[in-house]
């Protein structure tokens, strides 16, 4: 295990005398490399004239300071931030922290997720294309390691990880503008870059096209996919309890609603050999999960974690498949998704009627989906065998569902049943 987690030390110093003079020839071409680019832009198609959702790079620059800012609320999935209202690109500024915290897989387990805002998934951003992402980060991790944040939405050095890598008590502001719409992953690609994200370290970024995603939606939710790779503690009696650091007041309240949990360490070699012990929606093993930690939006009802809706509205899933191995088969049960924007491809036209949809890890997709019938929905990773592992959520249609008869009923004269311990179709 410790040739696999410290390896890349080895290679990094064995490669540095290497990269050195790569660079010093970088340099050297770098002047004449400019001076053509500049020479050929008038006569190459702009950005926005190839991709009509792309910021056109062909303007004059601007100083990323020198727009109106606004400050993002800390909201964490399964809900969405609120919908965009502003008119023109704003500097859309959210902060962001990273430290341990110990909080439960399921009913019998519990893990050290290592954090962003203490939750995992970290909060979602919601920006418009045109707008200047400006991040502030701080390290209050507690055992003193190195963290950043790689953004996939962001072109320029490590998704921005270049200007966020911090030490324990540094913070670092750093402003992205993006330049394509979609919904994008990001993570910790600090050293070793598996290990910081399967521990926990990811969350994800909408992009919204100028306009708007359309149609509208009624009802919006995010869902992020992600293993976890574990073996059960034995060599520690009473471990560290890990809060996040406004909580010291309630750690005896923490403690014990942890107690009698098993503590689950990360197993590096399982996740080398992708044998995953759990596939998690939104961080939490079963359908309902719950809401944790608070979200600083406070329209969103913080006592349910439910994703409800009713029949006829248009409901649009975010979702994220974060990794770090395993490609997803995101389906819907009870229904076909209307509409799928393709890996989160706001350009072209969405498929239409796709009952499961491929997701690459590190990759994202968008999917609508409208309800006729009353009931509870079911989505699964459709490598089924993965619903014993976690993935699995439902959304929950207001009514009765035989009240479609139209669409749904019964010929045998009796109402709804399940099946014993049915983990797809509750009541």
């Amino acid at each position: 295990m410790g040739s696999t987690l410290f390896s890349w030390k080895k290679q990094k110093e064995k490669s540095k005398k290497e990269e050195d003079e790569h660079h010093k020839s970088a340099d050297a071409d770098l002047a004449e490399t400019a001076a053509k680019t500049a020479s050929t832009v008038d006569e190459n198609p702009s950005n926005s004239a190839l991709n009509p959702q792309a910021s056109d790079t062909s303007k004059p620059s601007i100083d990323l300071h020198d727009i109106e800012s606004y400050q993002h609320p800390i909201v964490f999935p399964p809900h969405m931030p609120p919908p965009i209202v502003h008119d023109g690109p704003v500097r859309v500024c959210i902060d962001m922290d990273t430290y341990i915290r110990t909080k439960p897989i399921d009913e019998e387990s519990c893990f050290d997720w290592w954090t962003y805002n203490g939750g995992s998934p970290g909060p979602i951003i919601r920006i418009r294309l045109g707008d200047v992402l400006e991040i502030h980060f701080t390290n209050k991790d507690q055992t003193g390691m190195q963290h950043n944040i790689d953004f996939h939405a962001v072109e320029g050095p490590g998704g921005g990880s270049s200007l966020l890598t911090i030490n324990q008590g540094q913070k670092k502001i750093a402003l992205f503008k993006p330049l394509r719409a979609g919904l994008f992953l990001y993570h910790c690609a600090v050293a070793p870059a598996p290990v910081h994200l399967a521990q926990g370290m990811y969350g994800c970024v909408l992009v919204e096209p100028e306009g708007g995603l359309q149609p509208p939606a009624q009802r919006e939710y995010c869902i992020v996919q992600a293993e976890l790779y574990t073996s059960e503690r034995i060599d520690e009696k009473e471990p560290i309890v890990y809060i996040g650091p406004d909580e010291e007041e309630n750690r005896e309240k923490i403690e014990n609603e942890l107690k009698g949990l098993s503590r689950l360490d990360m197993d590096i070699e399982a996740g080398v050999r992708e044998k995953a012990t759990y596939v998690l929606f939104n961080g939490m093993k079963g359908a309902e999960g719950y809401t944790f930690p608070e979200h600083t939006d406070t329209s969103i009802d913080l006592a349910k974690d439910a994703l409800l809706a009713k029949p006829g509205d248009n409901i649009r899933i975010f979702f994220v498949n974060a990794g770090p191995n395993l490609v997803s088969s995101f389906h819907l049960i009870g229904g076909c998704w209307d509409r799928v924007w393709r890996e989160a491809d706001f350009v072209s036209a969405p498929a239409q009627a796709i009952q499961t949809t491929l997701v690459p890890a590190g990759g994202c997709a968008v999917v609508d989906f409208q309800p006729h019938v009353p009931g509870t929905y079911t989505m699964v990773d459709h490598s089924l065998f993965r619903i014993e592992k976690g993935a699995v959520k439902f959304i929950h249609v207001k009514g009765d569902p035989l009240s479609r008869p139209d669409l749904y009923a019964s010929g045998s004269g009796h109402g709804l049943e399940n099946c014993d311990a049915c983990k797809l179709h509750p009541k």
